[in-house]
């Protein structure tokens, strides 16, 4: 990090807080059914023992792109714990969409061609 960023800028050191938010994104089909998205991640999040139970942890419908709908769970944790519950509840929520028969697209480029000439 350059000097003048520590000097001129506002730097937040994570580590120093007692308490950190833990926020998870997926991007699933547009097909799949809203509620039981939001129940499979909060679930998630509130059966996770290091997972505080205060504030509850909340899973949002935050947007729609090209036909794809993308969902946060937020939850709050000890800092020292942030990694863990991070890395368990995406290895978690993996499976239980899998379960479900909730379908996480792959990332899509569209590439369109106007004529087929070289140029």
């Amino acid at each position: 990090m350059p000097n003048s960023v520590l000097s001129n800028g506002v730097v937040t050191n994570f580590s120093a807080l007692q308490t950190r938010r833990v926020d998870i994104s997926f991007t699933v089909g547009a097909e799949s059914d809203t509620e039981t998205v939001k129940r499979l991640m909060t679930r998630a999040a509130e059966e996770h023992p290091l997972v505080l139970d205060e504030p509850r942890p909340e899973a949002r419908m935050s947007g729609m792109v090209s036909g794809l709908m993308n969902f946060t769970l937020r939850c709050w944790v000890k800092t020292p714990d942030f990694w863990a519950v991070t890395y368990d509840l995406n290895e978690r929520l993996k499976n239980d969409f899998d379960q479900a028969k909730i379908h996480l697209p792959p990332p899509q480029s569209k590439v369109q061609i106007i004529d087929g000439r070289q140029g």
